[in-house]
């Protein structure tokens, strides 16, 4: 929430800027028309401007995912504490010789099917992907320090 509140702030001072830029070009009256255009452009790219990392996931998930599920439950099998059958949900960030790949699994045993999400850095090498890291971003059971995310407190404990 705090994200978009930001963002849309920084995009009603960049809408402003582009305002007074549009204002400053030159040419006569008859220009109204494509000076409203350029208005109406700017301000739907700037409004956009929050949700792009939002497509840049989407597109580079459906671009790059096919070919690295064969590397992702690789990695999965050599980190030995995620189960290499998962299903990988999201490409978060790929560069030619990084990726960060964002894997949802359930809790085995777990009774109202609780979740964990990993992210699995993949480094690339002459034979391949392979694993590079692993880190655990959230989790519904929790840790030994008894850490949940999101946060769950029992009845009592305020």
């Amino acid at each position: 929430m705090l994200y978009f509140f930001l963002a849309y702030l920084v995009v009603a001072g960049l809408c402003a800027a582009t305002r007074h830029i549009i204002k400053r070009l030159p040419g006569d009256t008859f220009d109204a028309h494509r000076r409203q255009a350029a208005r109406r452009v700017s301000l739907a790219v700037l409004l956009s401007l929050p949700l792009l990392p939002y497509v840049l996931v989407a597109v580079q998930t459906a671009l790059f995912l096919p070919s690295l599920r064969p590397a992702i439950r690789q990695a999965a099998h050599d980190t030995g504490y995620i189960d290499p059958g998962v299903v990988p949900d999201r490409v978060l960030w790929m560069t030619p010789d990084t990726c960060h790949v964002a894997v949802r699994e359930t809790v085995a045993g777990s009774s109202p099917r609780l979740q964990c999400e990993f992210v699995i850095i993949l480094r690339r090498t002459p034979t391949g992907w392979r694993l590079h890291d692993c880190e655990t971003i959230w989790s519904d059971v929790g840790s030994a320090e008894g850490n949940t995310f999101p946060p769950v407190w029992d009845a009592d404990e305020f």
